[in-house]
């Protein structure tokens, strides 16, 4: 990949500041002798990230993500050691979610192109390997549980109590971003255990269109969010992929390789 140098930092939002264990043990020291004891190849990287996933196996609702972001250090400046190519770092103050306008419209366009591209390999009769799905809602957070409503006619959608679990924050040096990697549990709660809200704001509020391009066990989520309907949006790029509590670890590590490589992928192309 070329490597190019950001030429202004995108308009940026921080991150939702959700509880979880971050992956432990590797440090930021910028010493060439600590350095190189960062997971720095694709496959270290895969396998750093599994091993913080394996424990969690078991449980149900769980969902792994990864975020374009820019991770920020103790001067909100973009976190920097010296190496050259990914790695994980910890000791990052807040990860920045959005993207630049023409980074996400090139994303857009680079799924557009992939989604045509399926359907018109798609035999008659045939699922095409991709599919687009566009969902508009107004989602209220309160006490860790998000409520979502149909913005137009404010009926609830559901409710769900998300926790992170994992959170493991990898630097891409020669990248415009970096990358957010999680894993979730997102348990559905029923209305009569929470506190009828009505349709009301008593929470955080932010106002999500998105574009979701799914394709097998992946979906590539492009998100426009709003805390008020006249902000101007914070632009969020991120893959999601569910994880089943009764998948072997093989399928589980697959599902955690994809995920990274579809990362990168995507990194090329802004």
């Amino acid at each position: 990949m070329e490597s190019r140098k950001r030429s202004r930092s995108p308009d940026t939002q921080p991150a939702e500041n959700d509880s979880a264990t971050t992956v432990p043990a590797i440090t930021t020291s910028t010493a060439p002798e600590t350095v190189k004891r960062l997971p720095t190849t694709t496959d270290q990287l895969v396998m750093h990230l599994f091993k913080a996933v394996a424990p969690h196996l078991q449980k149900p609702n769980l969902e792994l993500e990864v975020r374009l972001c820019i991770l920020c250090d103790e001067r909100n400046q973009r976190f920097r050691v010296p190496i050259e190519t990914p790695a994980v770092v910890t000791k990052v103050k807040k990860a920045e979610a959005s993207v630049a306008k023409y980074d996400f419209e090139r994303i857009v366009r680079v799924l557009e192109e992939a989604l045509a591209s399926a359907v018109a390999r798609a035999e008659d009769g045939v699922t095409p390997a991709m599919k687009k799905r566009e969902t508009n809602t107004r989602d209220v957070v309160r006490n860790g549980i998000r409520e979502s409503f149909d913005p137009v006619t404010g009926v609830s959608l559901g409710i769900i109590k998300k926790q992170r679990l994992v959170v493991c924050d990898i630097l891409c040096p020669r990248s415009r971003y970096d990358l957010r990697f999680a894993l979730n549990q997102e348990v559905p709660i029923a209305p009569s255990t929470v506190q009828a809200s009505g349709g009301g704001d008593s929470g955080f509020v932010r106002m999500k269109q998105r574009t979701s391009f799914e394709a097998g066990p992946y979906s590539f989520d492009l998100t426009q969010v709003r805390q008020r309907v006249d902000a101007q949006p914070s632009l969020e790029v991120e893959i999601e992929a569910a994880l089943d509590s009764t998948a072997d670890l093989e399928k589980a590590l697959s599902t955690v390789s994809g995920l990274l490589a579809k990362a990168f992928s995507l990194l090329e192309k802004v």
